[in-house]
């Protein structure tokens, strides 16, 4: 009797083909690399037809250009934070022309890395001074050249308890239209410092996804607006067709669209969350990196 591959072979193989180009055919390996060249300097807009879109069989690693995840999610109905202005020219960013309170992402990304957010004069990522030199200085540079990398400067959504505070982050495991599990997460600084998984009904799940990182975050009441997020989820994820992650903030008025997360493993999965969804993955979309 055979088994369907887990959750996290299933990363480990969509990673090696999308990102490393490992292609077991040598001849598309080869124009695969090339296409990712391509792909990484290629900025995408709400309005293009879908063959612009679905440039090849890999085209959703192109919604991890966070440009582009923005227009994708607008293209499907999701609501994102206000683009003030974005670009390469990191001398040219107009702080004396943004509001009081916003952030900062690059184009390309994890884990927050090169994020600034500026909220009550304050910086909430790397508590530097919100002056526009120390701004300038963290702000990422690519690995070729160190060149500037291009940035998003962007309305800040904060905490709906607090204005000077990062907000809560929902994040939803999506396998094409089945929203499996919600992870909610509280930040401190680049680091995650709660969290707790919710069925999509919000009853909390008990078993365990991170293994030695048991759930911490206390018990919350679901959001008014629960099922938009859902169908939000659904919708990009029929899009998409395969699993991916989707990632909102908890907005006061409504979920607001943050990024696309490819092959998320924050810590080392459970046997037994890696066993279940790896049967969703099977059951929804067997044959889709």
């Amino acid at each position: 009797m055979s088994f369907p591959p887990t959750f996290t072979e299933r990363l480990d193989h969509r990673d090696r083909i999308w990102w490393h180009s490992q292609h077991p055919n040598r001849r598309r390996r080869l124009t695969d690399r090339l296409h990712r060249v391509h792909e990484s300097r290629t900025f995408r807009h709400r309005d293009d037809p879908a063959t612009a879109w679905h440039c090849c069989e890999f085209w959703p690693r192109l919604l991890l250009n966070k440009y582009n995840g923005r227009e994708f999610a607008s293209r499907h109905g999701c609501v994102n934070p206000e683009l003030l202005w974005w670009g390469s020219d990191h001398d040219a960013i107009p702080f004396d022309q943004l509001p009081s309170n916003f952030a900062i992402r690059p184009v390309w990304g994890t884990a927050r890395r090169g994020v600034v957010v500026v909220a009550a004069d304050r910086e909430l990522i790397h508590g530097v001074p919100a002056e526009p030199q120390r701004l300038r200085a963290v702000l990422p540079r690519t690995k070729m050249l160190r060149r500037p990398m291009t940035v998003l400067v962007e309305e800040f959504v904060p905490d709906v308890t607090a204005a000077d505070q990062l907000p809560v982050e929902i994040k939803a495991h999506t396998f094409v239209d089945e929203v499996a599990a919600l992870e909610v997460q509280t930040r401190r600084g680049t680091q995650v410092d709660a969290y707790r998984f919710y069925a999509r009904d919000w009853q909390p799940l008990q078993l365990e996804f991170y293994e030695g990182h048991p759930q911490d975050a206390p018990l919350r009441e679901p959001p008014d607006w629960l099922d938009e997020l859902l169908k939000q989820a659904a919708r990009l994820g029929t899009a998409i067709g395969t699993y991916m992650r989707f990632d909102f903030f908890a907005g006061a008025n409504g979920p607001v669209f943050n990024e696309f997360s490819s092959t998320p493993r924050w810590h080392p999965y459970t046997r037994e969350l890696d066993e279940w969804f790896g049967r969703l993955w099977a059951e929804h979309c067997p044959d889709r990196l």
